[in-house]
């Protein structure tokens, strides 16, 4: 289904560099299944973790271009690390796996504010939803787990925004379709205003307006259906 919101703030990867990763699981087993499962995407694995004490040293010492984290790692809170890799101006990117405070972890994953998770995974999904992840995560895409339930509030009140209504869809203006379309590719406010050559405070004016015309009350909850429903609107001619 990053969501909600593209490749973050940091500069791209060499597109002919394979892409470096840390696993940091409590089940070392599975942590490492997860670096030597290649999927059908190439990365090289540097470090498997399965306490908490050392993984920030680690990634600051290695500064892997990703971690896939279980954020229920013990003592270690998957947002904190995320904050202090921002605040340490590490470029690392963040694959979050959880099962519980889901609703919570998500709607911070979708904030405006999230710089560096961009992929976050429900631990009820396959082997097959975490390849799809990585694969996207790895070529700057953000990436939300399809199995999460649509149903989660994201702190503010659900509405009948919650199911995308197609035809409101396309009576969207070009420009309010640009800003759609890029949501959906995960791209942050920032890339979005950047790609579009527009300031940040006229994206937030798009999305306010693209909010209303779909009815969808919380800002969070744009940015999810726009990266979930994976719908590429066409411009009027």
């Amino acid at each position: 289904m990053k969501p909600i919101l593209s490749a973050l703030n940091t500069p791209k990867l060499d597109s002919n560099r394979i892409p470096t990763l840390i696993v940091a699981m409590p089940d070392m087993a599975f942590g490492e299944m997860i670096s030597e499962w290649q999927f059908n995407c190439h990365f090289r694995p540097i470090a498997v973790l399965d306490t908490d004490s050392s993984i920030f040293n680690r990634i600051r010492g290695l500064k892997p271009d990703f971690i896939f984290i279980d954020a229920e790692i013990s003592n270690c809170n998957g947002f904190e690390l995320a904050e202090k890799i921002h605040r340490q101006n590490l470029h690392t990117r963040i694959i979050m796996y959880a099962s519980s405070r889901v609703s919570e972890y998500l709607s911070k994953f979708l904030s405006p504010s999230n710089q560096n998770v961009q992929g976050f995974l429900h631990k009820g999904c396959g082997i097959q939803e975490i390849e799809r992840c990585m694969i996207e995560v790895f070529a700057g895409r953000r990436y939300i787990s399809s199995n999460i339930n649509e149903n989660l509030h994201f702190g503010e009140k659900s509405n009948q925004g919650d199911k995308l209504d197609y035809e409101k869809l396309n009576s969207l203006s070009n420009r309010q379709k640009d800003v759609w379309n890029l949501l959906a590719e995960g791209k942050t406010e920032q890339e979005i205003a950047d790609t579009l050559f527009i300031g940040i405070t006229t994206v937030k004016s798009h999305k306010k307006t693209i909010r209303e015309v779909l009815g969808i009350i919380g800002k969070g909850k744009l940015i999810y259906l726009a990266i979930t429903s994976k719908v590429k609107l066409k411009k009027s001619s």
